[in-house]
């Protein structure tokens, strides 16, 4: 089960925001965005993935927030 802070971090990564714009919308560091993101990406059994499969892995939690109701794909943004 996700706490309610990684709920809110996998709703902004899979709304197609970045790192960086996480940390600003949320008030914390991008380090605290990375570390929620390996926390999700372990109770979720994704583990951890390299630089060139990061987006990859943002595409796998979008669907997985998808699936589960976080948001709907109207609900992404381009940046």
């Amino acid at each position: 089960m996700l706490s309610p802070r990684e709920t809110e971090v996998l709703r902004l990564v899979a709304q197609g925001y970045t790192d960086a714009n996480i940390a600003i919308r949320l008030g914390i560091s991008i380090l605290t965005v990375r570390s929620t993101l390996l926390h999700i990406r372990e109770k979720l059994n994704y583990g951890r993935c390299s630089r060139k499969d990061a987006g990859a892995m943002r595409v796998r939690l979008a669907t997985y927030a998808i699936r589960k109701g976080i948001i709907t794909i109207g609900d992404t943004v381009c940046q």
